[in-house]
């Protein structure tokens, strides 16, 4: 626009015809390389910081810092399980970030989303005890058991030994489970469907 102020850089001087000649691309280009390099030596592990998403690939995020980009690995986006970056975010969208690890000889930054938010296993023995019955959500089904979501971020697992001799469990099944154990260091919750509960005998 008209009177707006943008970057250039000389990159042609002809004294003969009194003529300079500028690049904005060059200038662009030398701005965010010298960001990057400041960026790189004043970032350090263990900050949060403020991000905008600036592309989404189905292993991660990449979160530009303001001149230098990190990637927030899947696993890291959020407590909860995401299948792919995109169903949870958006270019362009501002996020905090814990900056986890800087290797500055490869210019890699990488980051985590959900350590900048409480973790949901802390105190998790209060909460669930064994022999509790409780309601869960199955979010997944695999040749071992099948995952049930308990609350946000916190899965228990219920054994395929455990899945005998009642209804076939289905994802998005809204059941209800045992606490069989709770192992708050291995974030591992073991249940059992409530149907697997004995029957008493009947009057003979």
């Amino acid at each position: 626009m008209v009177g707006s102020k943008i970057p250039l850089k000389v990159i042609e001087v002809d004294q003969r015809r009194r003529r300079l000649i500028f690049s904005e691309r060059q200038a662009v280009k030398q701005w965010r390389k010298s960001q990057r390099e400041r960026l790189m030596e004043e970032i350090r592990e263990g900050e949060v910081r403020k991000g905008r998403v600036s592309n989404l690939t189905p292993f991660g995020a990449f979160v530009d810092l303001g001149g230098v980009d990190g990637l927030v690995h899947v696993s890291e986006i959020s407590y909860e399980r995401v299948k792919h970056p995109a169903d949870v975010l958006r270019v362009g969208q501002e996020v905090d970030v814990l900056v986890m690890r800087i290797d500055r000889e490869k210019g890699r930054i990488a980051l985590s989303m959900r350590r900048t938010r409480p973790d949901p296993w802390t105190n998790i023995e209060e909460r669930y005890q064994r022999g509790q019955s409780v309601e869960g959500v199955v979010t997944n089904l695999t040749d071992f058991g099948a995952f049930v979501q308990l609350e946000p971020g916190v899965e228990g697992l219920v054994h395929v030994s455990e899945m005998q001799g009642g209804p076939k469990l289905k994802v998005a099944d809204r059941a209800q489970f045992r606490v069989l154990n709770v192992e708050p260091n291995r974030q591992r919750i073991s249940l059992e469907p409530k149907y697997t509960e004995s029957k008493p005998e009947e009057p003979k």
